[in-house]
């Protein structure tokens, strides 16, 4: 099951990840992003009953879009979004190919010892972790490739298409090189 800890006494966060053609369970661990809000939207949303301003961030490549409401005084929010002056309600990218939603606002008591309970295989930071899903990604490409090439007629070009740009929520990582 995934699960996200957000440690506010060490500011780090905890996740449980898995990467694509590998049966690990990782525990991924990283400092609490520093993100920078938006806050000069006038905008306004009504989610359930709560009246809910609009914030705007960028992180890690994509813009994102956060509706809060300062009727519940939590600094809170989905996967890594924190920091705004009310609990985030709605969040989501420009794209709207990432959305959180609230469904459900309930008070319950959980600490990290319960957390860190699930049966995950291997402890690991974050760049350890993105380095590792990206060679076994590549890893398993270049086999996939090789196999293709195997298979045609002696003289057959076979090239295979990879995709090097990153798809999911984080495109870019702080400790990269922000031409790429």
């Amino acid at each position: 099951m995934k699960r996200n800890y957000t440690n506010l006494n060490t500011n780090k966060l905890s996740s449980t990840e898995t990467i694509t053609f590998d049966k690990s369970l990782y525990l991924v661990t990283e400092a609490l992003p520093k993100l920078e809000w938006d806050l000069s939207h006038a905008d306004t949303l009504k989610i359930g009953t709560y009246i809910c301003n609009k914030a705007t961030t960028s992180f890690r490549g994509r813009n994102y879009i956060a509706w809060y409401t300062n009727d519940i005084a939590i600094t809170f929010g989905p996967w890594k979004f924190h920091g705004l002056p009310g609990l985030i309600l709605d969040m989501y990218d420009e794209t709207h190919k990432f959305e959180w939603i609230v469904t459900k606002i309930s008070k319950k008591v959980i600490n990290e010892k319960t957390l860190n309970q699930d049966k995950h295989d291997v402890n690991i930071d974050l760049k350890a972790f993105v380095a590792l899903r990206e060679e076994v990604f590549n890893k398993k490409m270049n086999n996939f490739k090789n196999n293709l090439k195997s298979r045609q007629d002696r003289g057959t070009n076979v090239s295979v298409d990879t995709f090097n740009k990153r798809q999911g929520r984080e495109l870019l990582f702080e400790w990269e090189d922000k031409k790429q």
